[in-house]
């Protein structure tokens, strides 16, 4: 090998990446487009999921089951918080936000109330 000092199995003297690696780059998380393409965000974060048994043999279903097939589903949100982290959204929180506006609705209640006496 013409490479003494370096670390690749490349004979020549080359620019690989692997004799190049810096001790103080972080790690530059990656979001799983698997898990992207599978759901979808709501505008308030809750996933939305598609449902299973729907490829094929739907004749021998119900009219009513493949209605409520055809529509997605809210994704429950114990593993909705997990997808979220693997999509890279973790900052999204649906119950935070709901609670927002449940506060947010009582407050221009009250201001009704008071500014109708």
């Amino acid at each position: 090998m013409d490479n003494p000092g370096g670390s690749c199995y490349h004979p020549r003297p080359c620019n690989c990446s692997q004799v190049k690696v810096s001790k103080d780059m972080a790690y530059k998380y990656k979001p799983s487009k698997s898990v992207a393409k599978r759901f979808k965000v709501s505008k308030t974060g809750k996933l939305k999921r598609s449902h299973s048994n729907t490829s094929h043999l739907m004749s021998a279903r119900p009219a009513k089951r493949r209605r409520k097939l055809r529509k997605r589903e809210v994704l429950f949100e114990g593993h909705a918080k997990n997808m979220r982290l693997f999509m890279g959204i973790s900052k999204v929180r649906p119950a935070k936000i709901a609670h927002e506006r449940k506060l947010k609705a009582l407050k221009d209640a009250a201001a009704t109330a008071t500014a109708s006496k």
